[in-house]
């Protein structure tokens, strides 16, 4: 790799937009490990966290040449955040530029488990039966679990009431404790819930079944349409990024997918390790802004 550059890469930052602990850092920092053993340089994670991962994006895209910045970023940065709030403070067609896709993720939509609902279409007959059923955590305002929602009432012709959590863990313990009696998130913040029984998945947002949860559907199954290649993580670089830099970059990133234990890291965080290439990642940011973009307009969605 160093000879990409001609000369010893410098030290890089990779920057996250969450706070320290969430998944978006998990992936990061597995990313950040397998970049310093690839490249044999400096690698460092900062945590940014605010304005739904606005900052960080804002402070990858200002980066000084000098300083060669990464940002590890979840699809609601790069393709909702335009969409939600007036001024993002970045473009990310315009300031950013796709390295290579990290991840995937399922999204999964759950009932506590004294809703009578087994699968999407009861779901939709327990919330035309008590309209409290409805009412639907989402782990942020604004969020793609929040639009999942939209598109599930849309099909059924219910009003879903999005309930917005600070992150997935109180979402969690309110759906568990019966607070709230449904909730969009990652699949992945479900299962340990599942598995004891307080709570049971009934959809998965997207066009096939997980392995994790194979005996849930898919909403595709039942003529509901939410793209799952929209659910990712990808590094990205600043435009202004030597290229040289950059491939070197996307180089490395496709290489460390081939070492079964960073495979394994990624996949042990609940989401699954799927590298693609930028074109790619660029693809499924154009796709996921697109359809985002339609559902916060026709939800009403007022911005912020």
């Amino acid at each position: 790799m160093a000879a990409a550059q001609n000369g010893p890469l410098p030290p890089l930052k990779v920057m996250v937009g969450f706070a320290a602990g969430g998944g978006t850092d998990l992936v990061a920092r597995i990313y950040a490990d397998a970049l310093r053993e690839q490249l044999k340089t400096t690698v460092l994670v900062e945590n940014k966290p605010g304005a739904g991962g606005a900052l960080a994006a804002q402070a990858v895209a200002a980066a000084p040449a000098s300083t060669p910045t990464l940002l590890v970023a979840i699809d609601h940065q790069v393709a909702l955040l335009q969409h939600i709030m007036k001024n993002p403070g970045f473009d990310a067609e315009r300031d950013l530029q796709p390295v290579g896709r990290l991840v995937t993720y399922d999204m999964c939509l759950a009932v506590n488990a004294q809703v009578p609902a087994r699968d999407v279409a009861e779901y939709a007959a327990a919330v035309k039966a008590d309209p409290r059923n409805g009412n639907v955590a989402v782990p942020a305002p604004g969020s793609n679990a929040q639009f999942i929602a939209h598109v599930i009432g849309t099909h059924y012709g219910l009003k879903l009431v999005p309930v917005p959590y600070r992150g997935a863990a109180p979402a969690m313990n309110d759906l568990a404790g019966g607070q709230v009696r449904a909730a969009v998130m990652p699949c992945d913040a479900f299962i340990q819930f599942a598995k004891s029984g307080t709570v049971r998945v009934v959809a998965i947002a997207g066009d096939k079944r997980s392995p994790r949860l194979p005996e849930v559907a898919a909403l595709q199954e039942v003529g509901i349409r939410v793209p799952a290649s929209n659910n990712f993580l990808g590094a990205y670089a600043a435009k202004t990024m030597d290229p040289k830099l950059v491939a070197a970059l996307a180089q490395a990133t496709r290489e460390v997918f081939k070492q079964p234990s960073v495979v394994e890291r990624l996949n042990a965080t609940g989401m699954s390790a799927g590298h693609a290439s930028a074109e790619d990642l660029a693809r499924f940011g154009r796709e996921a802004a697109v359809f985002w973009g339609a559902q916060v307009k026709s939800s009403g969605f007022a911005v912020e």
